[in-house]
């Protein structure tokens, strides 16, 4: 990742060789110096050079700068006049503000590119009186971001999704958009990350779930709050009621919690499902073999219910 002033040089040999140019294949810009101050010039610098970036297959914004609020011009402003022809995984993480139509902006900048195929989407902050451009993606297997994104997103060939949800979210309506971009009859990843959620909400998410997309068939759910104790009753009681109405599950993992203390008569859910072949709690995981539940390696277990590597930028 380059600072202000080296991608000025960058792109000013880009624009000198465009041969360079033509063999650039991944390029990511950040501006999160929240002292440096881009100019017209430099953004015109910017578009200039990557229109000669015909063959670039990864872009990445981060535009997280304090001075997002207030500028008139910025990154994602020259999303409008950015076209790569072959782009494969793409990561757009930006500040929203208020009155702006950056969402405007990463959607039309979306509709452009179809042949991505994992896609990273990430705003700090809620954007006020969004302004959706849905973008189908027809080859769109990976999906990271946050949930106001989701809504601009379509794609019937997803296969994993991590979703961070904060307590005051309304987790139905994230699972409704989620539900009408999956096809129900492909095996489904699913991450979600909740926010300042203590493990007692586990059951209700799990419930909503298993309404909406019952089909899932890996599931892993985090708590940003890190437990040193196991999971309460209730939890576990929540998992031995919702886990049954998942017809297809597989794997599921609590991350952030400990299992050392769990007996495993309290474990009367890991046998309510038929098809759960694996389980993880907290750094431990255990699987069945022959009707018996034995523990194995945590790395193992993740392999298997497709977890570990999760990059939406790994082609």
């Amino acid at each position: 990742m380059m600072r202000p002033r080296e991608l000025e040089a960058f792109f000013r040999a880009m624009i000198a060789n465009p041969e360079r140019a033509d063999a650039t294949r991944s390029l990511t810009f950040t501006n999160e110096y929240s002292d440096f101050h881009y100019n017209a010039s430099f953004y015109d610098l910017l578009i200039e050079s990557t229109r000669l970036m015909r063959k670039l297959e990864h872009f990445s914004v981060l535009d997280e700068s304090s001075n997002t609020a207030t500028r008139k011009i910025s990154i994602l402003t020259c999303l409008a006049s950015l076209e790569f022809p072959c782009l494969l995984t793409c990561g757009i993480d930006i500040t929203a503000k208020r009155g702006g139509c950056q969402d405007s902006a990463v959607g039309h900048f979306l509709a452009r590119h179809t042949t991505v195929t994992r896609l990273r989407l990430w705003s700090y902050g809620e954007f006020e009186n969004p302004v959706y451009t849905r973008a189908l993606l027809p080859d769109l297997q990976h999906y990271d971001g946050t949930i106001q994104f989701l809504p601009m997103v379509s794609s019937r060939r997803l296969a994993k999704v991590r979703l961070p949800w904060a307590a005051y979210a309304d987790f139905g309506a994230i699972l409704e958009a989620l539900r009408v971009t999956l096809d129900s009859h492909l095996p489904i990843v699913l991450f979600f990350d909740h926010f300042f959620s203590p493990q007692k909400d586990v059951p209700e998410i799990l419930s909503l779930l298993a309404e909406k997309i019952p089909h899932v068939t890996s599931l892993q759910i985090s708590t940003t709050r890190c437990e040193d104790r196991p999971p309460p009753e209730e939890t576990l009681n929540g998992l031995t009621e919702c886990l049954p109405r998942f017809s297809r599950l597989k794997y599921i993992a609590l991350k952030n919690t400990s299992p050392e203390l769990i007996p495993w008569q309290s474990w009367p859910w890991a046998e309510s499902v038929p098809t759960l072949k694996a389980c993880s709690i907290g750094r431990r995981a255990w699987r069945k073999v022959d009707g018996v539940w034995e523990e194995y390696r945590e790395e193992e277990f993740e392999a298997e219910a497709g977890f570990s590597g999760f990059d939406p930028f790994r082609i």
